[in-house]
């Protein structure tokens, strides 16, 4: 991603649904950005927008010049990629909240050629309930390996049309669970909104740390016989199907015999 200055338009990311950045950050940083005479996009959390594949997505992504102010920079560009519209590389600049200071970011954003003055604000807000807890699919470095979707028994993983997995049903996560992140081969499943390193989108230095992290943790979920767990797995997921089938069948009979009655 790109790191030049005087981008035009500013997304700032509310992450409403998570306690990741101390508020006390977000509000600074919103000062800062209260100096800007720029257009600025505040939204009530990115990965809500990301999930529902919002349209708005669409006009933020193909802006000809972004900076976004969020959290780590792997995460929002897959984020995006999840929600249908990739960012492009070398116009899309992305500050991290979690990492960097109030003062790094100001620094960053330090009005030049007359950029002070009043900025022309809106704001996205997300009307739900649901918190957006799901894994997000860094496909360079995913080898498709459909572990991932073997393991989940909530179904939010799928096979595309093209051989290659990907999250279907993001609200059928079981929220504040990265288990399948933990013990993806690859370290390729990310969760923005966990703390731990490098499932919340952050870098990965370390490679041979990482994996054998992944070891361990393969080892504690699934056991010596990883074929075995999975399949185990693949056929609780199929038994907590159909009893949510069933379940959804008997409520529809119900609501019928009573518009009947």
């Amino acid at each position: 991603m790109s790191t030049c200055k005087n981008s035009q338009t500013i997304l700032f990311c509310s992450c409403t649904h998570g306690n990741i950045i101390p508020q006390e950050v977000k509000q600074d940083v919103l000062a800062v950005l209260s100096k800007m005479n720029r257009d600025i996009i505040i939204v009530s959390d990115l990965c809500g927008m990301a999930a529902r594949r919002e349209p708005e997505l669409s006009r933020i992504a193909e802006m000809p010049s972004l900076t976004i102010v969020a959290c780590y920079p792997r995460a929002i560009k897959w984020l995006f990629h999840a929600g249908g519209m990739p960012l492009t590389d070398g116009r899309v600049t992305i500050l991290n909240m979690r990492t960097q200071s109030v003062e790094e970011i100001e620094s960053f954003l330090e009005p030049e050629d007359g950029l002070s003055g009043s900025p022309t604000l809106s704001t996205i807000k997300t009307q739900d309930d649901w918190i957006p807890w799901f894994p997000v699919i860094d496909y360079s470095r995913c080898k498709n390996c459909r572990q991932c979707a073997s393991f989940c028994i909530f179904g939010a993983y799928d096979i595309a049309d093209d051989g290659h997995v990907y999250v279907k049903n993001p609200q059928n996560c079981k929220t504040n669970c990265p288990a399948c992140a933990r013990i993806c081969p690859e370290a390729a499943i990310m969760f923005p909104k966990y703390e731990e390193s490098p499932i919340n989108g952050d870098w990965i230095v370390d490679e041979e740390a990482v994996r054998g992290k992944i070891k361990i943790n393969m080892d504690e979920i699934l056991g010596d016989d990883v074929y075995a767990a999975l399949a185990q797995r693949r056929q609780k997921a199929k038994r907590l199907l159909l009893r949510k089938q069933a379940s959804e069948l008997a409520y529809k009979e119900r609501e019928q015999c009573e518009q009947e009655g």
